[in-house]
């Protein structure tokens, strides 16, 4: 499969000479999540699996995880890349977030957690990057989207087949602090997608923006092109995998 044969995003930060950082709020010991694979963590500097140091509820691991970010931008001393996997919020959606109203409906709860698990903690990484005065650039985004049961289907996510698309809409958010702006890629009416984020990164690592483009196609510098896709189902090519296009 290409996806294991084709240099991934730590080999390039490792070749562009940046110190690389996987950090996985969500995986503990040797357990692996994702499809990561211990090949992969072989090649990366740091690896650290936050739940298998304490004894934190699991809401509190992405407050963790945005401390660890801070600290290790903080005392860089060379360029620093990090991958960083946040425990986000999952159903049940009432543990997903500290002090829940056990009178809340389902919809209520998630969008708490949401609250909890993305807008606090972002509010409280930008702070902490803010303050620790280095130059950084965030690229913010999330494995799938949630269904609520808006088109009809009990599952929340990650269908093999036929998933609705609410699933697969997700957030992207672009940050730059204490640096310039992201000025070649203001947003424009459109949609995006996540394919556009590897040749973007690539671009911010300092690799020639026309090769780039050559080998990994349109960036964020203007919107996707034509009908926008999704796959879902196990992208490894060892499970069901299909292609599906998004409704709007």
């Amino acid at each position: 499969a290409l996806l294991f044969s084709q240099a991934n995003i730590f080999q390039y930060a490792s070749r562009a000479d940046f110190k690389t950082h996987y950090l996985d709020a969500q995986a503990e010991g040797s357990r692996l999540q994702n499809f990561f694979t211990h090949d992969e963590i072989r090649n990366i500097d740091v690896y650290w699996p936050l739940k298998s140091d304490g004894n934190d509820r699991d809401y509190m691991l992405d407050r963790k995880l945005s401390d660890a970010i801070v600290a290790r931008i903080a005392n860089a001393t060379q360029q620093t890349f990090i991958y960083a996997n946040k425990v986000g919020t999952h159903f049940p959606y009432h543990k997903s977030y500290p002090d829940p109203d056990k009178n809340l409906d389902k919809q209520s709860h998630y969008r708490a957690a949401l609250g909890w698990a993305v807008d606090e903690f972002l509010v409280h990484l930008l702070r902490g990057l803010q303050h620790a005065g280095k130059p950084v650039r965030i690229v913010y985004t999330s494995d799938h989207g949630q269904g609520l049961g808006e088109q009809g289907s009990d599952s929340t996510h990650c269908l093999p087949y036929r998933p609705a698309s609410v699933q697969a809409s997700v957030p992207l958010l672009l940050f730059s602090l204490n640096t310039e702006p992201f000025e070649q890629w203001q947003p424009q009416d459109g949609h995006y997608s996540q394919f556009q984020i590897f040749p973007s990164i690539l671009q911010m690592m300092g690799y020639p923006t026309d090769d780039v483009r050559a080998r990994y196609g349109i960036d964020l510098s203007r919107p996707w092109p034509g009908k926008r896709f999704f796959y879902s189902g196990d992208l490894t090519g060892r499970g069901q995998l299909s292609k599906n296009l998004f409704d709007t």
